[in-house]
């Protein structure tokens, strides 16, 4: 199985400035990669920015991701933007709350597991509240505590 704090650090949760896409989408990126060179995290970063179908996902209560999948990383890469008030990000309702995930192809089926381990962590009673007031600590031991 599986623990979300494999890989979301407690480092990669961070207060969101900018509502910018153009701005937070980067920024979050450069959060995941900062051991890659300028090459892969500028490639990685356009795949990113690039608008594809399911790529920037809504997932209700306040929550978003977008991701990408590449051959560039070697291990699944996780950063957590916090806005400080709801952002109209993505098509649906605004967002509080934003992972930025990058994707070995070869950890697809693990990135599933993430993914459904993340929702259920985000569908508990004290998730929103939580996320909401943005304090990085708190936020990484929620995660913590909802694992166990």
């Amino acid at each position: 199985m599986i623990h979300l704090t494999d890989y979301i650090e407690k480092e990669m949760i961070i207060i969101l400035d900018s509502t910018s896409k153009k701005e937070i989408i980067p920024l979050l990126a450069e959060q995941c990669l900062q051991s890659y060179d300028e090459e892969i995290r500028e490639e990685i970063i356009e795949d990113l920015l690039t608008k594809t179908p399911g790529k920037n996902i809504n997932i209700g209560k306040g929550f978003g991701i977008t991701h990408t999948r590449t051959d560039k990383v070697d291990d699944i890469k996780v950063a957590v933007g916090i806005f400080k008030d709801e952002v109209k990000l993505f098509d649906k309702e605004p967002i509080h709350t934003l992972f930025c995930v990058i994707i070995p192809h070869q950890k697809s089926r693990i990135y599933l597991s993430f993914i459904a381990h993340l929702s259920r962590v985000l569908s508990s009673p004290k998730a929103v509240e939580t996320f909401k007031e943005g304090a990085p600590n708190d936020i990484f031991n929620f995660i913590q505590k909802a694992e166990l």
